[in-house]
């Protein structure tokens, strides 16, 4: 997938949940695809300078799909990592 401001929303919201799967599961361990997955939606966002945007898409976006993600009904592992971001 290619995200760039003009990437449809489904594709998109494919790209984020893959993002807040990664965090919300993972144990630590170095994904490429997790890191290809975070540039692209840093890049949709228009690349250097763009972590208060992805900061605040993938808040919005967790709880927006922590009620419907079995993967992120327990979500408080990508909560502490965004909050980071």
């Amino acid at each position: 997938m290619t995200a760039s401001r003009s990437a449809q929303p489904d594709e998109l919201t494919e790209l984020i949940a893959e993002i807040l799967g990664y965090i919300n599961l993972s144990g630590g361990t170095n994904d490429p695809t997790f890191a290809r997955n975070l540039n692209q939606l840093c890049q949709h966002f228009g690349g250097v300078g763009c972590w208060r945007e992805v900061g605040q898409q993938l808040d919005e976006s967790l709880q927006a799909l922590s009620s419907t993600s079995p993967a992120l009904a327990d979500s408080h592992q990508a909560a502490a990592v965004i909050e980071l971001v």
